[in-house]
């Protein structure tokens, strides 16, 4: 059976270059995941992402990802 991969939220406080070139390395390592910076996020993305990598993150936007597990 095919599983499609829930998205893993990235949440940042970094400039968009800063974080474009660590998704870029990130996606490297994990070419099978669905990294998608939460300034991108759709609403049904935010509602299905159980992982996130932050790096001094915004509160309010780690709040607004009701899966994660702390």
């Amino acid at each position: 059976m095919l599983s499609i991969a829930r998205p893993i939220a990235v949440v940042t406080r970094l400039d968009s270059d800063a974080e474009n070139e660590w998704l870029a390395r990130i996606a490297a390592l994990l070419p099978e995941e669905s990294l998608i910076p939460f300034r991108t996020m759709s609403a049904a993305e935010k509602q299905a992402a159980e992982i996130a990598i932050v790096a001094n993150p915004d509160p309010t936007e780690v709040a607004a990802l009701p899966q994660l597990v702390s």
